[in-house]
């Protein structure tokens, strides 16, 4: 197996591959880029409700779990 260095090119070798290393080519696909539209406005109350929700089903689900495996005699050793 040998490996090459891009100012030495080898023909015969394992993995076959050139890299082509063009720094413009990031600049001019970001300027093409264009903005997303806007589907709704979200308010920072918004994300402080939807945070808060999620965090309460998670601990309703989190308590109904312990209370399950509490019930289940086969569980109950998963219990300290």
């Amino acid at each position: 197996m040998v490996a090459d260095r891009p100012d030495q090119p080898i023909e015969l070798k394992t993995f076959c591959c050139r890299l082509v290393n063009d720094p413009r080519a990031p600049q001019q696909e970001e300027a093409a880029y264009e903005d997303l539209p806007v589907v709704r406005e979200v308010t920072r109350e918004m994300l402080l409700d939807n945070f808060q929700r999620v965090r309460n089903e998670i601990a309703a689900l989190v308590r109904s779990e312990l209370q399950r495996i509490e019930n289940t005699p086969e569980l109950q050793h998963l219990l300290m």
